[in-house]
């Protein structure tokens, strides 16, 4: 079978988002339905009823659905697994299966490793051998590509990889980008933040908790103290003087306004 061609390949993928809007619509049968779950909404702190639909292996709505194949959960709490964003894997100083078991029962169902330390050793090699023995594993293990090995030029760990050397590994479906960067001067840093938004990295910050904060108390049912805690605020009298900065009112006469 020849390899399948750009326009093959944009014409699967659009077919597989249409599906899924006719799943979700209620048009067409989902390819599981959990029937009659209770399940954890993240975004407002609630137990929810209802069903849960799934095609082309994602969630695609919750309410009332029929599918291909369905399963009476009624009785039992359906909430999503936790995802570490950032781990080295191979720190953990066990195999990756050994891992996964020590992980999922704790409610891990998903990781995002970064194999700096293996790969300052072993070189791409190091690299291979995590997505191989992380294959077929219960625990969903993503990867970030080493951006520097080695990290400083004093480390002499033996292996030195370039943008050349790992290339190849972003064809990988469970490769999602590159990992950190390290040895970044702070200065320098915050100054291309200034010259390519026109704001500080504090300003960019404090306008991303305010924007979440706003979210939450129009989209939940949480308390103001729980949201300021949520958001990043340990210090109620600062971000009621903020938000009022920000909204010209407080936080409670914005929630009451809407």
């Amino acid at each position: 079978m020849g390899a399948e061609s750009y326009t093959g390949r944009i014409n699967r993928k659009l077919g597989k988002k249409l599906r899924i809007v006719e799943v979700a619509a209620g048009r067409e049968k989902a390819d599981l339905v959990l029937k009659n779950a209770v399940y954890v909404n993240v975004f407002s702190s609630e137990l929810c009823h209802g069903d849960i639909a799934v095609a082309e292996g994602l969630i695609v709505g919750m309410g009332q659905y029929s599918g291909e194949t369905e399963v009476d959960v009624s009785g039992r709490i359906v909430l999503p697994g936790f995802i570490d964003a950032h781990i080295h894997l191979e720190s953990a100083m066990v195999s990756p299966r050994e891992f996964a078991k020590a992980v999922l029962p704790h409610g891990t169902t998903t990781v995002v490793t970064d194999p700096h330390e293996i790969a300052n050793v072993m070189g791409a090699d190091g690299i291979e051998y995590m997505l191989q023995a992380t294959e077929g594993l219960p625990v969903d293990v993503r990867f970030m590509l080493p951006s520097c090995v080695p990290a400083t030029p004093m480390d002499e760990s033996g292996a030195v990889l370039d943008y050349r050397t790992i290339d190849s590994f972003y064809d990988h479906p469970r490769v999602q980008g590159l990992a950190e960067m390290m040895n970044y001067d702070v200065y320098w840093l915050s100054r291309e933040i200034r010259k390519r938004t026109g704001k500080t990295y504090k300003e960019l910050l404090q306008a991303k908790r305010m924007n979440q904060a706003v979210y939450l108390l129009t989209s939940s049912r949480l308390s103001i103290a729980d949201i300021i805690g949520s958001v990043g605020y340990d210090n109620t009298s600062y971000f009621y003087r903020k938000f009022r900065e920000r909204y010209g009112v407080s936080p409670k006469e914005y929630r009451k306004g809407l």
